[in-house]
């Protein structure tokens, strides 16, 4: 028997009373002490530390995974081999999890037990090697709910199936030329979310508007902003829109150039990331549930730009 455990950092789960839900096939998150301490036995605590343990007895939130030792996709696979394909799939999760609400759930310090007979004789150890922050910056906790994390597991599965149809999954490279446009901006959003320092973060928004909206770069500023706000134009005000991209462009152009923010810019750039981050998440939502606009954001360019110039100029 191999068993995973991780903690959560900055996730407060309510109206949360059953013993576990399921994310991904196998991979469960929980804060249910019975469930914790079957995994906390004295012999792993020996193994894992005190210190370590009594973080993990102490957490509000964890994922576990529990397999037989013969389990057939990791055969061949080191222990920590077989941890760090587990935290792929935990990353992936926390990269998708935003679609949801801005937040800064992260996974501590993961650990897989290895154990024979009943008895634990091995614990290997790793983890993901980034903190997010909320768009503002900020790190605090965000309550999730029962509903949201069903919500979340059918949801999350259905977009990584669409990326494992493309070929994209977070194991390929990005930038490869048939990578999903849709996944890269995705990325890029997680990117931002990792920087601390806003005018970054701001930067990393707007190459995720670009992956999602650009196809050339003409204009570009002007372009991606004037596409953003039509396509948004039943969620958000045009012309806000319009002026909120443009100004996260000039931010993002100074940055890019080596040049200086004045100081009423870097007092804004909270309330600047909070709306872009608000924009995206709207955005990628709106891309992902409607299936004809997930074709069309994954096809060509001159299919794209055909689209933008019909909503565009037929109002």
């Amino acid at each position: 028997m191999k068993q995973f455990i991780t903690t959560l950092k900055y996730i407060e789960l309510e109206e949360f009373k059953e013993e576990y839900i399921e994310l991904i096939p196998g991979v469960k998150i929980s804060n249910n002490v019975k469930l914790k301490n079957k995994i906390l036995t004295q012999e792993s605590i020996l193994i894992m530390g005190i210190i370590e343990s009594e973080f993990i007895r102490d957490s509000n939130a964890f994922l576990i995974y529990e397999y037989d030792n013969d389990e057939e996709i990791f055969k061949g696979h080191s222990n920590l081999q077989i941890l760090e394909r587990i935290l792929s799939w935990i990353d992936d999760i926390q990269k998708n999890l935003w679609l949801i609400r801005d937040n800064c759930v992260c996974c501590d310090t993961a650990y897989l037990i290895h154990s024979e007979n009943e008895i634990p004789r091995e614990a290997s150890m790793s983890r993901l090697q980034y903190q997010f922050n909320k768009s503002t910056g900020d790190l605090e906790s965000t309550k999730f709910s029962k509903n949201d994390l069903l919500e979340f597991a059918k949801y999350h599965d259905d977009i990584e199936t669409h990326f494992h149809s493309k070929e994209s999954n977070s194991s390929n490279f990005m930038l490869q030329k048939n990578f999903s446009r849709i996944n890269r901006g995705l990325i890029f959003v997680k990117q931002a979310r990792e920087a601390r320092n806003l005018a970054y973060k701001v930067s990393n928004y707007c190459s995720a508007f670009e992956t999602l909206f650009s196809t050339d770069n003409a204009e570009l500023s002007h372009k991606l902003s004037e596409r953003i706000s039509f396509f948004l134009k039943e969620d958000f005000n045009k012309l806000d829109t319009f002026k909120t991209i443009k100004k996260a462009y000039g931010i993002r152009s100074k940055l890019t150039h080596g040049d200086t923010l004045d100081i009423k810019q870097i007092e804004t750039l909270g309330e600047l990331s909070y709306k872009i981050d608000e924009i995206l998440r709207v955005c990628f939502n709106k891309i992902l549930r409607e299936s004809p606009l997930t074709k069309m954001f994954e096809s060509p360019k001159n299919v794209i730009d055909s689209y933008f110039d019909e909503i565009i100029f037929s109002q």
